[in-house]
């Protein structure tokens, strides 16, 4: 959890009713909070091999108080099927001749990676022999998205870039609220 304070904050307390400055801390937060998860979102893009639409559908942000303005951002999911990064068919040799093997890109930064016992079986997921003989399989999958927003690289960067976009979405916010509820309501 990353806690923000606001310069000169006693100052605008003095200066402006509490209505007002409840609904710009209100807006501020929001709006700042929404700028981050789309800025955590391309970090993760830079890195990983990943669609905006699939961490979209991860990501949570709810208003957890109004009074003091208080929200929470969070990612929830399961782990992604292999064939969300780019998997394709390889021929492999092996100890019993060649096969079709899977390889996938995970990440930008380095290659294709083999998985090894990897393979379709029709349909959408990738299978991964387990044991030995043929009927142990199971569905291969990879990184949640929870697991890629939760690196030290990624947080770090949020919080740098949450202190920077704060500032000027509270002098917006504050121009708001007093166009809308007038200056001392």
């Amino acid at each position: 959890m990353l806690e923000v304070q606001l310069p000169n904050w006693e100052k605008f307390e003095k200066r402006f009713s509490p209505k007002i400055m409840n609904a710009a801390m209100n807006r501020t937060l929001k709006r700042t909070m929404m700028r981050t998860r789309t800025e955590i979102s391309s970090i993760i893009r830079k890195t990983y091999v990943v669609k905006a639409g699939d961490i979209k559908s991860t990501t949570f942000l709810r208003a957890v108080s109004r009074k003091p303005a208080e929200y929470e951002l969070s990612y929830t999911g399961k782990r992604l099927s292999v064939r969300y990064y780019k998997a394709q068919k390889k021929r492999v040799k092996s100890k019993r001749g060649w096969r079709t093997g899977v390889t996938v890109k995970v990440r930008k930064d380095r290659g294709r990676k083999l998985i090894r016992g990897g393979f379709y079986a029709g349909g959408w997921p990738v299978y991964l022999r387990k044991g030995k003989g043929r009927t142990p399989i199971q569905k291969h999958s990879s990184l949640a998205i929870p697991q890629m927003a939760a690196t030290k690289r990624t947080v770090s960067m949020a919080a740098k870039f949450m202190g920077k976009e704060l500032d000027r979405q509270f002098t917006m916010a504050m121009k708001h609220s007093i166009k809308t509820h007038g200056a001392f309501s």
